[in-house]
């Protein structure tokens, strides 16, 4: 029974088990737009936790720009796009949770060669034009433990345990 429960720890952990992933988004990553998306929209293959998304709008050269109220339903992100952000390259930097609390981060790059949105419909009043900014994306925050040592510490109270039984049974 205690090689069963070591093997099942130690044992790679398979796709079926995998995180979150990212499925598509809106506009496409790589994507070259004639004008300036009303949202970005990011679609996951599995529902998130509700209050969990943050995401960040880097210039071309990695500068934030600004960190926006992005909203959650089920497993699709919206993120609304500041008014005002003349042409040019643009990445969404984003940090969600999945379903079972595990942080998803990742980018969406894009450029449109058009004119700035004048107002955000999902909004309401257009925002003024967010000053450039040197400062990096927010990094991730939040604990997340390593499985491995997680794995590990569980092995080691297994065999702690079973030594203890074993001990019992011999007196």
């Amino acid at each position: 029974m205690l090689f069963i429960a070591a093997c099942g720890v130690l044992l790679p952990v398979s796709e079926a088990s995998a995180h979150t992933d990212l499925v598509s988004t809106v506009p496409a990553a790589g994507a070259v737009l004639d004008m300036a998306p009303a949202n970005v929209v990011l679609t996951f293959n599995e529902d998130l936790l509700a209050a969990s998304a943050e995401a960040s709008i880097l210039d071309a050269s990695g500068g934030l720009i600004s960190t926006t109220e992005a909203t959650v339903a089920g497993s699709i992100v919206t993120i609304p796009w500041p008014a005002g952000l003349g042409a040019g390259a643009y990445e969404v930097a984003y940090r969600v949770a999945s379903g079972d609390g595990h942080p998803v981060t990742g980018t969406v790059p894009f450029s449109y060669t058009g004119p700035a949105t004048t107002a955000n419909p999902s909004v309401g009043a257009p925002d003024p034009a967010p000053a450039l900014s040197s400062a990096r994306a927010p990094e991730p925050s939040g604990f997340v433990p390593n499985p491995f040592i997680v794995g590990a510490l569980l092995v080691a109270a297994a065999l702690i345990g079973g030594f203890v039984l074993v001990r019992r049974g011999r007196q």
